[in-house]
């Protein structure tokens, strides 16, 4: 009422010093009344026809209306209620073991995207951030390529030569554009993995199925080296020492590589022995 009165006051006041103007001035003074009186009404009423011609609408309204409400009193937005909907914590889709053999050992950490995708797939639907896609692709397919998870060991500790006992640091790796890319937010916390559960690696004999031949006259001996196994191949294989050999000479086979790792990875196992001493014998 305090707006009306000013109005209407300064209405008079105007039409005072302007009688010429007094009766039109009087009539908007009255319009202007009236509008201000009459028009939360008048909102009302309109608002009110165009929702009952959609209750739905309504409905929805009066429910999104209940939410802020609430939300105002919790101290939360609408916006930060849905992003909580949407939170996905990796490590709740992170596996982390220990293969290999004692003092040999590779901690490997994955995440298991297979049952993300069950869980958030259709949740997430599909984006097309800024346009950059040339049509909306599964959000989900964004957490793959921008949420990594890697492996390094402490106090020493590398990894593929683990023991038990050695410890090793497991730490994420998250793009903060991830959001905006899959709608949803994204969390990770960095951990520790103790390895245990690592057996002895089995062995096996590299020089079973090499062969040494020697040919020649004593002093000018030859030493033919042949591997006849299926496990590994010649190229595994070096010899020193082949020629001007004489009765009682040594000819040395060794591993090219020496490196057990390399072995358990290829057969499972490892080799009694890096070298093995054939004594020349047999030449005329």
């Amino acid at each position: 009422m305090e707006k009306v009165k000013e109005i209407f006051w300064a209405a008079i006041g105007w039409c005072s010093a302007h009688k010429l103007a007094m009766k039109v001035m009087i009539s908007m003074t009255i319009t202007a009344i009236v509008g201000v009186i009459m028009g939360s009404a008048i909102k009302n009423s309109i608002y009110g026809r165009l929702a009952d011609k959609n209750v739905e609408e309504k409905k929805a309204f009066e429910e999104w209306y209940a939410f802020e409400e609430a939300a105002e009193k919790a101290g939360i937005s609408q916006t930060e209620g849905k992003s909580k909907e949407k939170s996905i914590n990796m490590n709740d889709f992170l596996a982390v073991r220990a293969t290999g053999y004692q003092g040999y050992g590779e901690v490997e950490a994955t995440i298991d995207w297979d049952s993300l995708w069950k869980e958030y797939g259709e949740a997430l639907g599909a984006k097309n951030p800024m346009n950059m896609m040339p049509e909306e692709t599964p959000a989900l397919a964004f957490l793959e390529y921008y949420v990594k998870v890697e492996v390094e060991g402490l106090n020493g500790a590398k990894n593929k030569c683990l023991s038990n006992g050695d410890t090793v640091a497991y730490k994420w790796t998250i793009d903060p554009e991830i959001e905006e890319y899959t709608g949803a937010k994204v969390t990770a916390t960095d951990g520790e993995f103790q390895v245990k559960g690592l057996k002895q690696a089995p062995t096996f004999d590299a020089f079973e199925d090499i062969e040494v031949e020697f040919t020649g006259k004593n002093g000018e001996g030859v030493a033919n080296v042949r591997y006849t196994g299926e496990i590994l191949t010649p190229y595994n294989f070096w010899a020193e020492n082949t020629e001007g050999l004489s009765n009682g000479d040594e000819v040395i086979v060794s591993l090219t590589e020496n490196d057990p790792f390399l072995f358990i990875s290829i057969c499972g196992k490892m080799p009694e022995a890096n070298e093995k001493r054939y004594t020349v014998k047999g030449l005329e």
